[in-house]
């Protein structure tokens, strides 16, 4: 039982470790300046051949930076290194051919290796991800001196150091890219913005301005314009509340998530969409008892009924009337996957790509609904991901369309029945 629980904890340490590593994204990266520097002075501080500043992967042993060796890595199972990441401190091996461990390497009977000593490079929250090694085709008897390991050790820290700072660099880089991306996407949102909101306020404005300066219109003439002028005060209401719904998903707290029957939730988007058609079926498929009972998930109501109430309107307003939308709710490998299938016009493959993006509207979507803010998918997809979840649309022009989304299965309440 102890040897079983100490297996354990040594893989679990051992996948931390790994962890460690990779956070530093440096396994398998160019030669640079500071370790080639490194291992050139190592070298001449201990007057030996080969120095290396090393990585221990899972299974194999790359080294960042050498002199003295054309090799670019080993295995691990035949590394000095990796006993010198179960220590503390300094490990020296004063003569390979004195010590079973290594003797029948192959590096010591390929290369004549007879000395080594590694420190090994230690994060800041203690996983020894590498080395600073050192090796000599003669043996050192007596090994190194306090002094010495102590040297190894600074530099190895010090090797460390550099790796840290790389890593502090890169996040840097990374905010400041991210910054000028967010920065590129809020300008590009405000221009598109600009250019949605300047069509409704023209049309209005025009239609205003038409009916002040003809007092003699007839009255069907003033009234058409002043409907159309409502129409467009519509549409920029809505227009206006789908980006502040955008800016609230963005900069608001994640509303909070509980567990929700998913074909209840169905149903109640259902009925709330029957009031936006008296013209096209809508339907909701049976599932079955066992499906219905066990299909919970994760989430936020309001937020995810709003985005089937974006999907079944999409539905009805690309269907022309006499069509059918159907609705449905099945579960695999736990996930749940809701469709929206629709007979109406399709997408072609050019518009499939980008509709979910902000703004965009499909070839002659404007002419169909001219009272759409091209934000609906953008905001169903932040919703989304909110969620943890996906949506994807398929399609083919002339042929119809499915929403497709998949969503985490939480299990049933112990109070649900």
């Amino acid at each position: 039982m102890t040897d079983f629980l100490s297996t354990n904890l040594v893989l679990a340490h051992e996948e931390k470790r790994l962890e460690a590593l990779r956070r530093y994204a440096l396994m398998d990266t160019p030669r640079e300046a500071a370790f080639e520097r490194m291992v050139k002075m190592a070298a001449r501080i201990y007057r030996v051949p080969i120095a290396m500043v090393t990585l221990m992967d899972r299974e194999r042993h790359w080294f960042k930076a050498s002199v003295g060796v054309d090799l670019t890595e080993n295995a691990r199972a035949l590394s000095f290194c990796d006993y010198t990441l179960l220590e503390d401190g300094v490990l020296t091996v004063p003569d390979v051919l004195q010590d079973p461990r290594f003797r029948d390497y192959p590096v010591v009977s390929g290369l004549g290796i007879r000395f080594y000593a590694g420190a090994p490079l230690r994060t800041q929250d203690g996983y020894n991800i590498g080395t600073l090694c050192l090796y000599d085709y003669v043996p050192h008897p007596n090994g190194l001196t306090p002094d010495e390991k102590r040297t190894l050790e600074d530099l190895a820290a010090a090797t460390m150091d550099d790796i840290e700072a790389r890593r502090v660099v890169g996040r840097a880089l990374e905010a400041e890219s991210d910054v000028k991306r967010l920065h590129q996407n809020q300008k590009r949102f405000v221009d598109d913005a600009a250019h949605e909101l300047r069509a409704p306020l023209t049309a209005i404005r025009g239609n205003l301005e038409w009916v002040r300066s003809r007092p003699e219109l007839p009255h069907q003439q003033r009234s058409e314009a002043l409907e159309d002028a409502l129409e467009e005060a519509y549409r920029l209401e809505r227009l206006v509340g789908d980006m502040l719904t955008l800016a609230r998903g963005e900069n608001a707290p994640a509303p909070p998530q509980v567990p929700l029957e998913l074909y209840a939730l169905l149903r109640d988007a259902l009925q709330e969409a029957q009031h936006l058609t008296d013209s096209h079926t809508l339907e909701l498929e049976d599932s079955g008892p066992i499906e219905r009972q066990t299909c919970w998930t994760l989430g936020h109501s309001d937020g995810l009924k709003q985005v089937l109430l974006i999907l079944l309107e999409n539905a009805l307003r690309y269907t022309p009337a006499g069509g059918r939308v159907l609705l449905s709710l099945h579960t695999l490998e736990g996930v749940a996957e809701v469709r929206v299938l629709d007979n109406g016009i399709g997408i072609s493959s050019a518009d499939l790509a980008r509709v979910f993006e902000r703004f965009y509207r499909a070839s002659g979507s404007r002419e169909r609904n001219p009272v759409g803010s091209g934000l609906g998918l953008a905001i169903a997809k932040d919703i989304v991901g909110a969620h943890r979840g996906s949506l994807t649309l398929e399609s083919e022009a002339g042929k119809g369309t499915v929403a497709i989304l998949r969503l985490t299965l939480h299990r049933v309440p112990e109070t649900a029945f």
